[in-house]
Order: structure tokens, then sequence, then C-alpha cells
């Protein structure tokens, strides 16, 4: 069941305690779990005679410390990906635990700005202000959105909203649409 401590950790404990402490968790399970090898290991480990390599030890054999880093690193790199594989998720397809929040929302409107898809963009935003609406950031986005779109009327009204919400915003004390 390799699968378990994946479904575990994106659809149960991320939701539960937070993506910081989730992670904090798996990793100090992790090293547990090492520390626990070890200690079997050593424990169970017979004495090994001393190594004659005249007598017949195979050369070029790679020692134990060598394939403890080999296996360290696969780990780490097996490790890195399953995140970098959960981020990616979590911004292009709206069906993870990560993707349900509004900053995720506006995160992925910014990048589908980025990239021109101005209309899947203001989608995201509306997204993100549904899901939060005191969450000033994607108002502002788009109503700059709506600004560069030549959408003046919804300009105004996001901007405006932005205000009543945050009046002490940085990005407002920019903007010159606003009287």
């Amino acid at each position: 069941m390799p699968w378990g401590g994946a479904y575990l950790a994106g659809f149960i404990l991320v939701g539960r305690y937070g993506l910081d402490r989730t992670v904090f968790l798996a990793g100090g399970l992790n090293i547990l779990a090492d520390l626990l090898a070890l200690g079997i290991d050593r424990y169970t480990q017979a004495p090994t005679p001393a190594l004659n390599l005249s007598a017949g030890q195979a050369q070029g054999e790679p020692s134990r410390p060598v394939w403890m880093v080999v296996f360290f690193l696969t780990g780490f790199a097996s490790l890195a990906f399953q995140i970098l594989w959960t981020k990616g998720l979590a911004l292009f397809v709206d069906n993870t635990v990560y993707s349900s929040s509004a900053k995720s929302h506006n995160n992925i409107a910014t990048l589908y700005l980025a990239v021109g898809q101005g209309d899947t963009a203001a989608r995201h935003f509306l997204r993100a202000i549904e899901l939060d609406p005191a969450y000033v950031t994607p108002r502002l986005n788009l109503g700059f959105y709506y600004r560069d779109a030549g959408k003046s009327d919804q300009v105004e009204e996001q901007f405006q909203r932005a205000r009543e919400i945050d009046p002490t915003h940085p990005a407002l004390r920019e903007i010159h649409a606003l009287p």
C-alpha cells in the first residue's frame, strides 16, 4: 500500500494540520524510520571477519557507506518530485486540497494573465473573491485586468470594493483611476 501515505498526507493531514505541519510530521517520521533501521541493522549485524583483499575479495565493489549515500539521494529525489507533483496539481488542476484556497486561485489567475489568458484569469480571480471576500489582492488584480482590457465600468467596482475592505493597502495609493 505505497499510495496510503500520499493519500493520508494529501487529503487528510494537510486539511487537518496544514501543509507546513504535515511536511514536518512526514520529515520527522522519515528520520525516525531511518534511526530505527540503523538501530536494527547494528543490533542484527554479525561481526565481519577482517578482509583480506589478496584472498579474493572482489575489487571495485562499492562499500556500504556509498550505498547508503545512493539510497539517501534517491529517496530525497523521490520526495522532491512528489512535492513538485503535488504543487503542480494544486496550481493547474482544481481538484486537490491545495487548490481550493483563494490564494491558490489568485496565483493561478496570475499565471493565466502571464500567458495571455485574461478571461480564464478573470474567472479564477472571481473564484478567489468568492472563496474569501475579504482578500483584497484578487480584487486589485481583477481591477487591473479590467483596466488593461478596457472594461472601465468594472474597474471602479473592484477598486472601490478593495478600498472598502482595506483602505491602507499600498496598491491603492498607486491607482490613478480612483478619485
